[in-house]
């Protein structure tokens, strides 16, 4: 009997809406297309990694639970191993959110043509955040949860093809972060702020803590601010005011 135990990859499998072929990104030992197989939301996976050691793992790993038929192991880089149209569910997990976007970016031909796309990062929230605002995807939803010592980020988006709906969606975060204040909206979305269940608070509460941490730095450093400096404190003092807000 397989069970998911790893509490981040668990949330990304709650957040998979059933479909017919997916692609795990950085798969490692291939615990989550197996649970994705297992619990019916996908009929086939394709699990990708760009090392051979855990591809090796992975394909032990499929084998106990006898589903080499529906698990395709695929050795390379990102999306870069499949076709634009061949699934319409990627999730791209355990990597940092720079990595995520320069992974995006490089196969956007086929990250455009996934209905759902499902990431992960491990740092540069904000990077990944800002990335997407950017480039045209919408984030449909996003989960905090905390595994171990970490907090981690989950976010469900899509490419979004309709130039007037990708403005709406804009228009929308820009009315609820006016000005400058689109920086906190990079830093903590608004999804988890507006739902607030207790990993989500969890989540924007630590996100505080390393907020206020940096504007400790700032302070201990005992120089005098910079330009750069000073616009940083500014930068951050008001996201943690915001974050105080919006967790309390």
């Amino acid at each position: 009997m397989f069970e998911l135990k790893n509490k981040r990859l668990s949330v990304l499998s709650e957040m998979v809406r059933p479909c017919e072929v997916a692609a795990d990104i950085g798969t490692d030992h291939a615990h989550l297309p197996i649970e994705l197989v297992l619990s019916g939301k996908c009929e086939r996976v394709i699990a990708c990694d760009v090392k051979e050691g855990p591809l090796a793992v992975a394909k032990k790993n499929i084998s106990q639970y006898a589903l080499g038929h529906c698990i395709e192991l695929r050795l390379g880089f990102g999306l870069e191993v499949l076709e634009p149209g061949e699934c319409s569910l990627i999730t791209v997990a355990g990597m940092g959110g720079l990595m995520i976007c320069d992974i995006l970016e490089r196969s956007e031909n086929v990250a455009r043509t996934a209905s759902q796309l499902i990431l992960q990062p491990n740092t540069c929230e904000y990077d990944l955040r800002k990335y997407l605002y950017e480039n045209g995807y919408v984030i449909e939803d996003e989960k905090g949860v905390r595994d171990g010592d970490h907090c981690y980020l989950a976010v469900s988006c899509h490419k979004e093809e309709n130039p007037e709906k990708l403005d709406e969606y804009k228009k929308k975060i820009k009315e609820n972060f006016p000005g400058n204040n689109i920086d906190n909206y990079f830093f903590a979305g608004n999804v988890m702020a507006e739902r607030k269940d207790d990993e989500d608070v969890e989540f924007l509460q630590n996100l505080c803590k390393k907020a206020e941490r940096v504007l400790d730095g700032i302070s201990l450093s005992g120089e005098v601010l910079t330009e750069e400096n000073s616009e940083k404190k500014k930068k951050y003092t008001a996201l943690c005011e915001f974050l105080r807000r919006i967790s309390g």
